[in-house]
């Protein structure tokens, strides 16, 4: 079965199959899955709007630069992982400035984390408070201790929390972008024959 319609929303995908005499359990959550992780249409990630935040919880606000910096990562999509060789993106951002970095690791864990935190430290300076949300890459002794050491204050999030990690999350969006745009532009053939050796 070949839809040709253009870059049309995953509703919008969903009725054309049903249109076209199919059906199926979870139809929405494999056109979902098709677009966002195995097939990556570029074109679909960079005209979605992304999701509304509703902005009523407390307002951050800092002094200067190096009194915040927020960390998170995350995962990247099989076929992006299977190309790049990497798994997951930590992202480090002075709160204040907005100033960022972007790690690409090959395994999440706690042992990376400080890694990067340490990297960052030495590139921009020490903060006075480090917040992450609780995943155990974050929240675990060998941070602590780096905390405990230089004097800073660690708080932690709900994970994924757009409320409180919003500045964070945007981040996440625009380099999923940057990162799909280049393997569009430089990897296009392997790209779509790893999708349709993987359907086999």
């Amino acid at each position: 079965m070949q839809i040709n319609n253009g870059h049309i929303c995953e509703n919008r995908t969903v009725d054309k199959i049903k249109e076209e005499g199919y059906k199926w359990d979870d139809m929405l959550g494999d056109v979902l899955s098709y677009i966002n992780y195995d097939f990556i249409c570029i074109q679909c990630m960079n005209q979605k709007s992304g999701e509304r935040i509703d902005c009523k919880s407390k307002i951050i606000i800092t002094k200067g630069p190096k009194e915040r910096f927020i960390i998170d990562g995350f995962q990247l999509a099989p076929i992006t992982a299977e190309i790049t060789g990497f798994s997951y993106v930590i992202v480090i951002i002075d709160y204040f400035s907005k100033f960022l970095k972007s790690y690409v690791i090959k395994e999440n864990n706690a042992k990376n984390a400080l890694l990067y935190i340490k990297n960052f430290c030495n590139y921009v300076g020490y903060p006075k408070i480090i917040q992450s949300d609780n995943s155990l890459e974050y929240k675990n002794f060998k941070i602590a201790e780096f905390c405990e050491l230089i004097n800073i204050v660690h708080i932690f999030t709900s994970s994924g929390h757009l409320l409180t990690n919003g500045c964070v999350e945007i981040t996440h969006k625009a380099t999923r972008k940057y990162i799909l745009n280049i393997i569009s532009e430089n990897d296009k053939e392997f790209r779509f024959n790893w999708y349709f050796i993987k359907c086999k």
